[in-house]
């Protein structure tokens, strides 16, 4: 037969439990500002972070990494899993508290999974079918996603070009 404690030691036991169980709970519950990630960054298909793209192309970034940002000043907050804007602009035209206008119109809003990464995402495409045309461009990813490049965001400039040839047509929508 298993050895009681001594009823008064068994009415007792709960309550040495209790700062235990108090630890726990603030342990679990007390907010605690996340790190910001050591790095971010932008790989491409060919795994490089600089690449060249011709006519009719699609431009996806085949490896990206982005924070988790919870202290945003304004927009928005990342709660569960971090988001970002991806804008593409052109290259030089970005800099501190400037306000961001993707070349497309819009920015991508990707999601990253945890620890911020994602891959294949789409981001453009090149002309003549595509709207981006001849250039160097820039990529940001606005982690707040207010529309204006600050601290919280990362800029990989120059991160693409684009040469178009004088005589390709354009993509064959039946093909």
């Amino acid at each position: 037969m298993p050895h009681l404690p001594a009823p008064r030691a068994r009415r007792l036991l709960p309550l040495l439990h209790l700062p235990i169980i108090v630890a726990l709970l603030l342990g679990i519950f007390t907010a605690v500002p996340p790190t910001r990630a050591a790095q971010t960054g932008l790989t491409w298909p060919d795994g490089s972070t600089f690449t060249s793209f011709g006519g009719n192309e699609v431009i996806t970034i085949d490896l990206g990494i982005m924070q988790f940002v919870n202290g945003c000043p304004t927009g928005i907050n990342d709660f569960i899993y971090p988001f970002a804007d991806v804008y593409v602009m052109p290259s030089g035209s970005v800099s501190q508290g400037s306000q961001l206008v993707d070349v497309v119109g819009r920015p991508n809003t990707v999601m990253g999974a945890s620890g911020g990464i994602f891959v294949s995402e789409v981001i453009g495409a090149t002309g003549p079918g595509g709207p981006i045309g001849p250039g160097t461009y820039a990529v940001v990813y606005d982690e707040c996603q207010d529309g204006t490049f600050d601290a919280n965001d990362s800029l990989f400039d120059p991160a693409f070009e684009v040469t178009i040839p004088a005589n390709l047509p354009p993509i064959n929508p039946l093909a």
